[in-house]
Parts: structure tokens; C-alpha cells; sequence
């Protein structure tokens, strides 16, 4: 990669205050927030960020966040406002940081600049992905609880059947598919977790269909998120899906949640008419590029 002239790029395992600062104040001046999983990855002793800085006349100008999910690099690029060329670079030298493993690439929130889609395009691109972001007002759609039996999710004793449900249910899901104990334990220690929100499903003793709702009480807390839901694929087709979908939704209407939102695969079609059916309307939309 030929670098333009004033330009250069660090990387670091992990973050040192400095690094911490720099990414701070990236994110402040980008108006862009992390994804819950390369935040938490920022801070992981266990499996920690790797953090490429891109200087410019020794000013840091941009960043890119790397973090693996599985055996796949996820990237997120942070830079300045309209500093493309930067963000270009950061992109540049996390791919030869990476070079011969799989990686993916989440489109900046602004969405993808000119130099930066050519950049792309220089690269042996396996598929593009758009996650498409619903909402549910339920006010106009207030939630329909069936009496299917559920409980909260219980830590020591539902840990093992959750993940191993879990990824049965994703199998081939670039993040979801791939959990480990240690990356429920990271989600299950967040500040927002509740695990009155976390209701699970159980026949002889194992989860078999679930929905874990999200509700930031001190960041948006008329807001709620339909954080997981899923069921094993041998109790597919029985409507447990869409029972606990109404169950999430009526737990997080009693914390004064006004709103719901959930993040899905544009083509995912069985998911989308699910939703569809219980009131979710399309509100946003987001890229990532998988690379081999």
C-alpha cells in the first residue's frame, strides 16, 4: 500500500490510555458510536480489539477498530468529518494487517465515501450483506402476549442449552452462529442486562426458543430492542418465534418502552414476514462486506 505523503499508521493489541483517548475523541468528532462488539472487544482482556491509528502530520485522523468474531476480522472504520482519505488508509492497512484471513467490513455511519468505495473494490469481495433496522411503535401496535410458558434466563443452570440452541439456530451467521460462554458472559455483565428481559423457553430442562430484550434505562429509555430471539431448529414451525416476540415486546411495554427496534438480514425472508406480521416497519439500513 503506498501511503500518501504525511500520512502514517500504528496499530496496537488492546488499548493504552493514549490510544483510549485518541478513540474517544474520534468517535466524539465522527458523531459515531461502536457497535456493541467492537466496544466491548475495546476492553476485553480475554479477546481484545486491535486498534490501527492513521496520523496525519502526527494528528490522528482517523482509526479503524478491528475485533474477531469467530474466525472472521470485523473492521470499523472512525475518521474525521469528510476526511475520506484517511478513513481510505485506515481501511487500507487494517486489510494488510489482516491479509490471507476473513474478514468483514461495516459501512461507516455516514455511509460509504467515494474513495473508500473504490478502495473496496480493489479486493476480492465474497458478498456484500445490508442489515436492515425495524421498529415497532406500540402504541399503534400494542404487543399481543400469548400463555406460552416462559421464565427468565437462568445463568447457572440455562448457559450450555442457550448457546448450543443458539448456534444451531445461526449456523453460518458470520456473529451470531459463533458464541462462546465467554461472549455470553460479556453481554450477560453489561450495565443494561436485565435478566427479567432475557425470557427463555424450556422442554426437559433446555432452552429451546427465547427472546432477550435490551432496554438502556440511562441512555434511551423509551427504547427497547429485540437484542436475540430464536429458536432451536427442531422446535421450528410450531409459532414459538412469534409468541416471543409478543412476550419481548409486552416485558419491555411494562419498563415504559414506547418503542421497539431489531436488526435483521435484508434477506431473510421467513424473518422479515414475521416482523412484518407483528408491526415492523423498515427505518434504516446498513452495509458490510465479507471478504476471503
Amino acid at each position: 500500500m503506498a501511503m500518501a505523503p504525511g500520512f502514517s499508521t500504528e496499530h496496537h493489541l488492546g488499548e493504552s490510555s493514549e490510544v483510549s483517548r485518541v478513540i474517544e475523541n474520534l468517535l466524539e468528532r465522527s458523531g459515531k458510536q461502536l457497535s456493541e462488539h467492537k466496544s466491548l472487544a475495546r476492553h476485553s482482556t480475554s479477546e481484545p480489539a486491535t486498534t490501527l491509528l492513521v496520523y496525519n502530520e502526527e494528528e490522528p485522523v482517523a482509526a479503524a477498530v478491528l475485533a474477531l468474531h469467530g474466525d472472521t476480522w470485523n473492521i470499523e472504520l472512525l475518521a474525521e468529518e469528510q476526511n475520506a482519505l484517511g478513513e481510505m488508509i485506515a481501511f487500507d492497512a487494517a486489510m494488510v494487517l489482516t491479509e490471507g484471513e476473513s474478514v468483514q467490513l461495516w459501512e461507516p455511519a455516514r455511509g460509504a465515501s467515494v474513495q473508500l468505495e473504490e478502495a473496496i473494490s480493489r479486493y476480492d469481495l465474497l458478498r456484500e450483506r445490508s442489515l436492515l433496522q425495524l421498529q415497532r411503535v406500540l402504541a399503534s401496535n400494542p404487543p399481543n402476549p400469548s400463555d406460552l410458558e416462559i421464565r427468565a434466563f437462568n445463568a447457572s443452570t440455562d448457559a450450555s442449552s442457550f448457546l448450543a440452541a443458539n448456534n444451531a439456530a445461526f449456523t453460518g451467521h458470520p456473529e451470531q452462529g459463533v458464541w462462546s460462554l465467554s461472549t455470553l458472559h460479556e453481554r450477560l455483565s453489561s450495565p443494561w442486562f436485565d435478566p427479567q428481559l432475557f425470557l427463555v423457553h424450556v422442554e426437559d430442562d433446555l432452552v429451546v426458543a427465547w427472546c432477550w430484550c435490551k432496554v438502556e434505562v440511562s441512555v434511551r429509555p423509551t427504547v427497547g430492542e429485540i437484542y436475540v430471539i430464536g429458536t432451536h431448529p427442531q422446535a421450528q414451525g410450531r409459532g414459538l418465534g412469534a409468541q416471543l416476540l409478543e412476550l419481548g415486546c409486552a416485558a419491555m411495554a411494562k419498563f415504559g418502552v414506547e418503542s421497539v427496534e431489531l436488526f435483521v438480514e435484508s434477506d431473510n425472508a421467513p424473518a422479515l414476514a414475521l416482523y412484518e406480521r407483528a408491526g415492523f416497519t423498515t427505518v434504516g439500513q446498513r452495509r458490510s462486506w465479507l471478504f476471503s
